[in-house]
């Protein structure tokens, strides 16, 4: 297996682990309604501002980039 299968294979693990860490911190009890206390702008919680979405949503597309550019540059 070439070295660029093995780094996007491990960019794949990344990305699956990150999406099932997300997935699986929902079931924790009282997650949800953190959640909606959260996005409902409850006192004591912390404000979500459109430049802290940008930076998780591309925190999030750093593993699917990844996994592109190993395959398709060259070492």
């Amino acid at each position: 297996m070439k070295i660029q299968q093995k780094i996007s294979s491990l960019w794949i693990v990344v990305m699956f682990n990150i999406a099932f860490a997300d997935i699986v911190s929902f079931i924790m009890p009282g997650a949800l309604a953190a959640l909606a206390a959260l996005a409902a702008g409850a006192p004591g919680t912390p404000t979500i501002t459109q430049p802290m979405l940008l930076g998780f949503a591309l925190l999030l597309e750093v593993p699917i980039a990844m996994i592109f550019l190993s395959r398709w540059l060259s070492p």
